[in-house]
């Protein structure tokens, strides 16, 4: 089994061989059949075990096939049963809800395949961007070899970020202009920025967060919570996971304008937000964005215009708290990111709610002039931020086994 990450050299070759190929005048259509030829490559490498091969790939087909078919021939069809159809066959392929299904373990697909719920979400944003009463009336439809290009681009199905359909089938077509001097001096800066933090700064903070989590819980037997060192190993993991998320999408965005297109921003120095709303606006920005436009707001749209028409807030906070609660399950089905999904959820709410306490006990004016007090602007980062640590606490550990 090959080992496929950033600091692989099998995916920083195809990185850099990318743009050599597009920027050599190669024939468009030419280079989405070889990207589509890396990606395929990509998402099965990892394959292992003494099953068949064809069975669980022609699964995987299938399931990459049937949204496509649905706005190519059905589009007017209702479109959330294709939705739902969609999101089971994910859970089935990504084995979640193994661990509580014990003798079923056979019926799920002999391996894992990368970038599943990454391409989940590219599946429910084709279907909703394809299927509104806009899009049917132009009838405009895009080839199938651009559709699966679309879901399993090698550049952002391991770890995102988030395209959009429109823009990346867009950025494809459109006539590149010639590369500068400085654009690529630029594009290999950053990306030489990403690897240093994913190769150098993220593994320093990470060792050093597992010593004070072990530091955390006493010896074995005395398993009680040491607060302080929780607190500096929450703050440790969060700086780690910022530092091995953002690399990456450094790295992946220099490239990708290397080759020619767009790859979205993902991060905007989000550990300096004052609130939890404001730090998902900044934190994966292109995921915020798409839970936001297909999770969040048809759910508070619903809300309002039915039992909670006449309580426009409760639907609000309702709205959010499923979202993060659902957000949170998506990261992972142990109780733990449930947790994580709470707390980003909660989080969120009083934010919200700090706000408009503050503005209605102070008057809009008052209010305006106490937020841009620099004491109030950094106390209410260092607030925000140790919030999102303690929460980030709380992914891919056993916190709550820890504890309990």
């Amino acid at each position: 089994m090959l080992n496929f990450s950033l600091t692989s050299v099998w995916f920083i070759a195809l990185l850099i061989i990318s743009p050599i190929i597009l920027n050599n005048n190669w024939k468009v259509r030419k280079y989405i059949y070889f990207a589509i030829c890396l990606s395929v490559y990509i998402l099965t490498m990892n394959f292992s075990g003494t099953y068949s091969f064809a069975g669980p790939l022609l699964a995987f087909a299938a399931w990459v096939i049937i949204p496509y078919l649905y706005v190519k021939i059905f589009p007017r069809l209702p479109k959330f049963p294709i939705i739902i159809a969609i999101v089971c066959a994910f859970i089935w392929m990504n084995q979640y809800f193994l661990q509580y299904l014990p003798g079923l373990g056979k019926i799920f697909l002999p391996f894992r395949l990368l970038g599943l719920s990454y391409i989940l979400f590219k599946q429910i944003d084709f279907i909703l961007i394809n299927t509104d009463s806009q899009a049917i009336s132009k009838r405009k439809f895009y080839d199938f070899v651009d559709y699966v290009n679309y879901l399993i681009s090698f550049w952002t199905v391991l770890a995102g970020p988030i395209q959009r359909f429109d823009q990346f089938v867009k950025d494809f077509y459109e006539e590149r202009a010639e590369l500068s001097g400085s654009l690529i001096l630029k594009s290999l800066h950053r990306a030489a920025n990403g690897f240093i933090k994913v190769v150098v700064l993220a593994p320093f903070f990470s060792s050093h967060a597992v010593d004070l989590l072990d530091l955390s819980f006493g010896s074995v037997g005395q398993p009680a919570l040491r607060p302080l060192y929780f607190i500096l190993y929450c703050i440790l993991n969060a700086v780690y996971i910022y530092l091995d998320f953002s690399g990456y999408c450094d790295v992946v965005i220099s490239f990708s304008s290397l080759s020619g297109f767009t790859v979205p921003e993902n991060f905007d120095k989000p550990y300096l937000a004052r609130n939890m709303q404001e730090f998902w606006n900044r934190w994966h920005i292109t995921l915020s964005t798409w839970i936001r436009d297909f999770l969040y707001q048809p759910m508070f749209k619903k809300l309002i215009s039915g039992i909670f028409s006449s309580r426009i807030e409760f639907a609000q906070y309702i709205s959010l708290f499923i979202t993060f609660l659902l957000a949170g399950i998506w990261h992972g089905t142990d109780f733990n990111y449930v947790v994580y999904g709470v707390l980003q959820g909660a989080g969120v709410i009083l934010s919200t709610l700090y706000v408009k306490l503050l503005k209605k006990k102070m008057g809009n004016k008052k209010y305006k002039i106490f937020s841009q007090k620099k004491k109030v602007i950094w106390a209410e980062r260092v607030v925000c931020m140790l919030y999102v640590s303690i929460s980030f606490g709380f992914v891919g550990n056993d916190i709550i086994g820890r504890i309990f």
